[in-house]
């Protein structure tokens, strides 16, 4: 079966310690269309202040390092897709 994920989908972030879901920064850059049997690449953006002077994996490093997951919710089509953080940057969390 064929999806649309829509740009407004809800996105949370997955806490590290407890598991817990808190809304996050992240955001579909545009409408996701998920063809049935295929992978596809998705791109989340967020809306990320960083302090002048700080690197944007800097900032990105400091402001996800309790995330271990970032969860798109579409309750309409009842979806939950999970992304795990990326590797390179985990190991800058600690």
């Amino acid at each position: 079966m064929d999806i649309t994920l829509p740009e407004t989908v809800q996105v949370m972030d997955v806490k590290k310690q407890t598991g817990t879901l808190d809304n996050s920064l992240f955001k579909l850059s545009r409408s996701v269309f998920i063809p049935a049997h295929e992978t596809v690449s998705v791109t989340l953006e967020d809306d990320l202040y960083c302090e002048p002077g700080k690197g944007t994996k800097e900032c990105f490093a400091q402001s996800y390092k309790e995330t271990s997951q970032v969860v798109i919710f579409d309750g309409s089509n009842r979806y939950e897709i999970r992304f795990e953080m990326p590797r390179q940057l985990k190991s800058e969390f600690k």
